[in-house]
């Protein structure tokens, strides 16, 4: 789509903002059956360079959720693109892999970055693939990553493996695309990125630990007021470093639930493949645990 392509970082981001503000009904009342992912490729959620899915398209897993505007002001930063020095501003969908009523909560992200003439950067981010211990309902309990374990349960080992037809390494996604280009578009000489994101929640936003129906676990999502510091962004240069502060990734207008948040918004996954090709001496390590 080349007219849409190249406008500027500013008007695609706002013209994906509109689109999320106009219906801010959830876009489905319960979660799609997961199941339903057997159906669809899964290569799609790594080639589509789009910001919306393709037609006929469902979200089976991350189906109800809430989307953020937001800015990430970046200093003493090493790396480059989006993730080099400077106010960065993008686009984050909050909500649970998959609803289990009674067992907890799934917290996951996406999280993108709309370029000047060039595709959009995105990744995705989780803490596991199971539902948090202690039948935990508060989202912002755990920290989220872009590599997570292997997972645990039955459940979500045989839901994993369909996303082998994508990748060999299905707990991964990589972040190289993000520092190839910046916000405006201009490509870099060196890319040079982080081995791994973390994602610290903070204080400023919290949700009830306690259980909770999917309906009354969505309201909170409006609670999340303007300038609400949602996390601190950590930055780890090696598979060794423990991590660095990156930034603080603060909502901008406070967050909405929407119906083309969770029906119609789309947040490209990067193969670690890709990464492993520039970094090929971090490989082993990003090869543990997938």
């Amino acid at each position: 789509m080349p007219d849409n392509l190249e406008k500027t970082w500013e008007t695609k981001t706002n013209e994906l903002m509109d689109l999320v503000r106009q219906d801010k009904e959830s876009g489905y009342k319960k979660y799609p059956n997961v199941l339903g992912i057997f159906d669809e490729s899964i290569n799609t959620s790594f080639d589509d360079e789009w910001d919306t899915m393709p037609e006929g398209r469902t979200k089976y897993i991350h189906g109800v959720g809430a989307v953020c505007k937001f800015t990430l002001a970046i200093a003493d930063s090493p790396y480059t693109g989006i993730f080099k020095n400077g106010i960065q501003t993008g686009i984050i969908r909050l909500g649970s892999a998959i609803w289990h009523d009674g067992k907890g909560v799934v917290p996951g992200a996406g999280i993108k970055f709309l370029r000047t003439g060039r595709s959009s950067a995105n990744f995705v981010a989780l803490n596991q693939l199971d539902p948090m211990a202690n039948n935990n309902y508060n989202f912002f309990h755990v920290p989220l990553m872009n590599h997570i374990a292997t997972p645990t349960s039955a459940a979500a080992k045989f839901l994993s493996k369909k996303f082998t037809q994508a990748s060999d390494c299905i707990t991964k996604v990589g972040l190289s695309d993000i520092a190839r280009y910046d916000q405006d578009g201009n490509e870099e000489q060196n890319v040079v990125f982080p081995f791994k994101l973390t994602f610290m929640p903070t204080e400023d936003v919290q949700f009830s630990e306690a259980e909770s129906s999917l309906e009354d676990f969505s309201k909170q999502w409006s609670t999340i007021p303007e300038g609400a510091n949602l996390y601190t962004v950590m930055a780890h240069s090696n598979p060794n470093d423990a991590g660095t502060k990156l930034g603080q990734l603060i909502a901008v207008d406070g967050c909405t639930t929407s119906k083309f948040g969770d029906t119609k918004l789309f947040f490209r996954h990067q193969r670690i493949e890709e990464d492993i090709q520039l970094k090929p001496n971090w490989k082993s390590a990003y090869m543990t645990q997938c």
